[in-house]
């Protein structure tokens, strides 16, 4: 859009004849430069240390198949353990020699990894870890990687107040238990070891007790001899043997048994440690009756405050030799692809699967992030709205979503008039304070201002405030300091739940609007707190918060549903919070699968246990074939499995079935669920097999029924497509499943004779309504799904879970919409930047202002070497998951000049809040020549595929273009507005585009700045605010690729204003200048001598043309 500056005065005296006689050389160093190198400074610590770990190509302990029948600490203590241990170590160390060659120092292991994964840990600045890439052959490592943080998925404190222990106590894990069959009749843990990996744990705590001691498996003898062969080896300082319960604790980060954190928010470990095993025998200080899963298991500690990858790796290892029965991984990296060929990704899917074949089952979390959806809004042409990650999407892995704790706990004021209003404690305090206390409360006017207070008596009574305009804490204040107690505060939308107010620096309570209202027209103005609990009939829900879990193969996840909404377990110092997530449901599975280990330990022969490595399929198949999957509580459809697995395990049912499910799907780790693939051509047929294995001595026979559903549209009973959205529940299928033996006859019923198996056969069959639907909805396929039943009148009913795919799993979305392209990004749209966060072909000053939509262009780079857009790096939002992602960047003859391979390295992520990926990309601007060429335009694409190993390749490009030229300054001229406001008028040309110019003050610092526009003729015209004096001012002027030119505001032209009388006198040469530029910038002028170009209007075009015939003669202007 062209400026107009209508308001200039236009009489002008032109100090000079033409622009090149005044126009300085460019000096200094501009701003832009300054900025980004200041932002490499702060971004970048020439002294930081990288984790690097090393692999060698030798395979672990936990490989061999002596190791997995015994167990790994029992066979590093054999003859052949010995040898092969002692061939790692000899390796480890020729390597570590070989390194200090290299690096010309020291090197000493931080970690050596023996059991799990054959490896060391050392730590290397940038430069050293270049150098040991560079000399990879002659080093003969198998894998390099720089290890980073992952993260705990979120855990939050539930608003849940605690209860007073004044009355007595209500069961807070009971319901819990119940629900899963865990009543203490089969077993408490005894004789297991439940590993717990996590942030902290204050092993101090009178929850981490023994039920029953003299009754662990792990000694301290056992501990201290096995610790020669540990991860920490070679810096242990102490015995990390602490308790009975607590035989082996360690701080990852520091080699001790300190793993207490004195920081209020850091108590995830200690949380979920006493759901896995907490000992509700010794929980004294407990407000409720609590008990954890396992409460005779001992529990294994490992402490990894920051969750480091070569922290984690060490405790996986360590995990093998210390022979833990299940570990726990409350933690979890989302976003990540399976089968990766990321170091770090292969290193973890490794560790795991060794693990689980060596007899210890990973228990990991589903994750907390429902969908990958913008606003919990999926797309209906997005089916790949799953989030999937590590650990939780191996195979190998048991992964746990959650559900709410049918236990509840609920606040309430009681009125004189008997009224309840329920609502929430002010956050920081306990409703232990508060339980049975009356008082007055007083109606507050306004918002709760202190002037809203004046003339108003609060002493020593509560204040009743609505919400709003200020914070709780000001309210809070106001009301403190007019002498009140406490504070209600009452919400301000109507129809909106409360929630515990934040800030408060009074105790009390918050309602809803309605009840708020109804309180301050009581006539009687006093109330009583009370508390209440409650326990939800039926079947559990499911959390809000977890996530969907199918992985990028289209393989299914999570396994199991426990209970990880509004848990109650210990923190540190004696205390006790209700927390959410799903890092609280995977610790309750540890604990089950600690109970039907001890168990199946009794009974090897029935479940054909033959070594250690047999133990996590068995315990797996029989939670899962026994399981209890929940149904949306308003549809009353069942859950979709990728949502809840095959639902919520019970102790019970599975240790008295006589029979389970599995199958012969390697991918599905061969447990009683089913990841079917797709139906590219959409024909609605999907078909598979699976056994039923008798363990009985008896025979069983089961009716076999199904739940066919399939993902379901809010606003499908209206013809307005405008509202249709993905539903938060399933719908019915109309289709079909029939069932086969073995010899291909129809059944519906299947007998199981004692100590043998059955195959049975499915045929799914979609109907065409269910077909027309998802056809109509779902343009890129959907899920057809669901659960397959085998029921049993005496015995524990059996399940197996499935899921397929309509239509083909490569039709959905990978790319976001791109910036240049100007579409709408459903989250964020890829883009290009270059250091300083400078965005290729966004305009810097627009986004300087802080202008809401920046202007945009095609993207420019200078590779110049000047530091400001000489490289860039490519951010990519992607819909889903991708593999080999590589960049390709062609000229315009359509010669390859430049590629390089992304791989799977942080190509997506599931944060929506940041760039989904980020790669820095080498290309230095050369053509094939090895020049490069100003102005030419290159076309960027990018190339990746969504599943490994195949032909299906997705594209997506863009162009860019070089320009290493500075802008060519045509005028610059100075005058003020109307308003007597100071400005600098700059018209400037160049090869690409120009973005603006900024006005830099003597000392360095942003004056002003302002974005371009263009004038119509090839240049740009830029309005920069000015100082009445511009001594040592420099004007910056920017095209698109940071090319600058930088010129003196002092040395530029000043405008004669406020001579509107005609007694100046103009030079002609120097009037055609000025009326060349104002044409450009289309000003109405007051000099005007008539219509020179005949075209019926008087315009600048005219007074330019005149002046031009005028400055030829040196005619001498009057102006009128």
């Amino acid at each position: 859009m062209k400026k107009k500056f209508a308001s200039i005065m236009v009489s002008f005296l032109v100090a000079c004849s033409c622009l090149a006689a005044w126009l300085p050389e460019a000096v200094g160093a501009a701003f832009l430069e300054d900025y980004v190198e200041q932002y490499r400074k702060d971004t970048t610590d020439p002294a930081a240390v990288y984790a690097v770990v090393l692999t060698l190509e030798d395979k672990p302990l936990s490989e061999y198949e002596a190791a997995r029948r015994l167990g790994t600490g029992t066979f590093v203590r054999t003859a052949e353990g010995q040898e092969r241990y002692r061939a790692l170590i000899e390796k480890q160390d020729a390597l570590l020699t070989d390194l200090e060659t290299v690096l010309a120092r020291s090197v000493t292991a931080a970690y050596r990894y023996t059991a799990a994964l054959n490896g060391i840990c050392i730590y290397l600045s940038q430069s050293e870890s270049e150098r040991v890439l560079e000399h990879a052959a002659s080093l003969g490592y198998g894998g390099m990687y720089l290890a980073s943080a992952a993260s705990v998925p979120e855990s939050r404190r539930s608003d849940r107040p605690a209860a007073s222990v004044s009355e007595s106590r209500a069961d807070a894990s009971g319901p819990i238990l119940e629900y899963v069959g865990n009543d203490g009749i089969y077993g408490d843990g005894t004789g297991t070891v439940v590993a717990v990996i996590d942030t902290e744990l204050d092993f101090k705590h009178e929850y981490f007790t023994m039920k029953e001691s003299g009754t662990g498996r792990l000694t301290k003898a056992y501990v201290d001899e096995i610790s020669q062969y540990l991860s920490t080896a070679s810096f242990q300082k102490d015995s990390y043997y602490v308790s009975e319960k607590l035989p082996y604790v360690a701080n990852y980060e520091n080699y001790t048994t300190n793993t207490y954190y004195d920081a209020q928010d850091i108590v995830h470990g200690s949380h979920v440690s006493g759901i896995a095993v907490g000992n509700g025998a010794g929980a004294s200080g407990s407000r409720y009756q609590i008990s954890g899963n396992a409460p005779n298991a001992q529990l294994v500690f490992m402490g990894n405050a920051h969750l480091r990858d070569e922290t984690l790796f060490a405790s996986f290892d360590d995990c093998l030799y210390l022979e833990v029965d299940v570990v726990n991984c409350s933690f979890g990296a989302e976003g990540v692809m399976l089968y990766g060929k990321t170091d770090a990704l292969e290193f973890e899917r490794k560790i795991v699967e060794n693990l689980v074949k060596a007899g210890v089952q990973v228990c990991a979390a589903a994750g907390n992030s429902d969908k990958y959806a913008l606003g919990g809004n999926a797309l209906l042409s997005h089916p790949a709205y799953s989030i999937p990650g590590y650990p939780y999407n191996i195979p190998q892995a048991l992964t746990i979503a959650s559900a709410q704790n049918p236990f509840a706990v609920k606040t309430a004021l009681e009125a004189a008039d008997g009224s309840f209003f329920f609502g929430q404690i002010n956050s920081g305090f306990d409703s232990d304070d508060l339980e049975g206390l009356s008082t007055e409360y007083v109606v507050i006017p306004g918002i709760g201002s202190a002037a809203d207070f004046e003339g108003i008596d609060v002493s020593e009574k509560y204040a009743l405030v609505r919400r709003g305009e200020i914070s709780f804490e000001e309210k809070s204040k106001n009301a403190a300091d007019a002498g009140a107690i406490g504070i209600i505060f009452y919400n301000n939308i109507a129809g909106e739940s409360p929630s515990a107010a934040a800030g408060s620096v009074l105790p009390g309570f918050m309602v809803s609007l309605e009840d708020g209202e109804a309180m301050a027209a009581l006539e009687k103005k006093t109330v009583r707190f009370r508390i209440f609990y409650s326990q939800q009939e039926g079947e559990p829900e499911v959390s809000a918060f977890t996530s969907w879990n199918c992985s990028n193969l289209l393989t299914l996840k999570p396994d199991l549903l426990c209970f990880g909404g509004n848990i109650y377990s210990s923190v540190p110092d004696n205390a006790y919070e209700f927390f959410n997530g799903t890092s609280m449901a995977t610790p309750q599975a540890a604990g089950l699968y600690a109970i039907l280990k001890q168990n199946v330990m009794q009974q090897k022969t029935k479940y054909g246990i033959e070594g250690q490595s047999d133990y996590p399929g068995v315990i797996s198949k029989l939670l899962m074939s026994t399981a209890h999957p929940v149904s949306d509580p308003e549809s009353r459809t069942v859950i979709s499995p990728r949502r809840q697995g095959n639902g919520v395990p019970n102790v019970k049912d599975a240790l008295e079935t006589p029979a389970y499910i599995y199958t012969e799907s390697a991918v599905d780790e061969y447990r009683p669920k089913l990841s079917l693939g797709d139906d590219a051509k959409r024909t609605g047929k999907f078909s598979f097999a699976f056994f039923v294995k008798n363990v009985s001595d008896t025979d069983v026979a089961y009716t076999l029924s199904y739940d066919l559903i399939s993902d379901a549209v809010v606003g499908d009973a209206t013809e307005d497509r405008s509202d249709d959205a993905l539903a938060g529940y399933a719908r019915n299928l109309s289709g079909e499943v029939i069932f086969r033996d073995s010899d291909g006859m129809e059944i519906k019923t299947v007998t199981v004779p004692a100590g043998a198996e059955v195959r049975v056969e499915a045929f799914v069959s979609l109907s065409k309504a269910d077909m027309d639907y998802m056809d109509r909805y779902f343009e890129n396929g959907t899920y057809a799904e669901g659960y397959i039943y085998l029921k049993n009148n005496e015995n524990p009913d059996l399940l197996l879970s499935f899921m397929g795919f309509y239509g083909s799993w490569l039709d959905s979305p990978v790319f976001d919409a791109f910036l240049y392209d100007g579409g709408e990004a459903f989250f964020e749209p890829t883009y290009l930047y270059a250091d300083g966060g400078l965005i290729l072909g966004m305009n810097l000053m627009d986004l300087f202002a802080g202008e809401e939509t920046p202007a945009v262009t095609v993207p420019y780079f200078s590779p110049d070497g000047n530091g400001v857009l000489d490289s860039f790096s490519v951010s990519t939002t992607f819909l889903r998951p991708v593999y080999d992602l590589t960049f390709k960047i062609y000229n315009e003859g359509g010669e390859l000049v430049y590629e390089q391979f992304a791989g799977d390295s942080g190509s997506w992520a599931a944060d929506r809040n940041a760039p989904l990926s980020q790669v820095k990309l080498g290309w230095d601007g050369r053509d094939t020549d090895g020049l490069v060429h100003n102005g030419k335009p290159y076309r960027m694409e990018y190339t990746c595929r969504v599943v490994p190993d195949d032909n299906a390749w997705t594209h997506a490009q863009l162009q860019i273009v070089i320009d290493t030229e500075n802008p060519e300054v045509r005028t610059v001229f100075r005058g003020e507005t109307a308003d007597g406001t100071n400005l600098l008028y700059v018209n400037a040309e160049d090869h690409g585009e120009i973005q603006g110019a900024l006005l830099i003050s003597p000392d360095g610092e942003l004056y002003s700045l302002s974005s371009a526009s263009s004038s119509g003729n090839g240049g740009a015209c830029i309005a920069l605010t000015a100082p009445e004096d511009p001594s040592g001012y420099l004007v910056e002027i920017y095209d698109y690729a940071g090319n600058c030119t930088v010129i003196p505001a002092e040395a530029t032209a000043p405008f004669l204003c406020g001579d509107t009388t005609g007694d100046g006198t103009v030079d002609g040469k120097d009037a055609a200048l000025l009326l060349q530029y104002l044409a450009e910038w289309d000003v109405p002028l007051n000099v005007l001598a008539s219509d020179v170009d005949m075209d019926g209007a008087v315009t600048g075009k005219d007074a330019a043309l005149l002046l031009q015939y005028l400055a030829e003669w040196d005619v001498v202007l009057e102006t009128p």
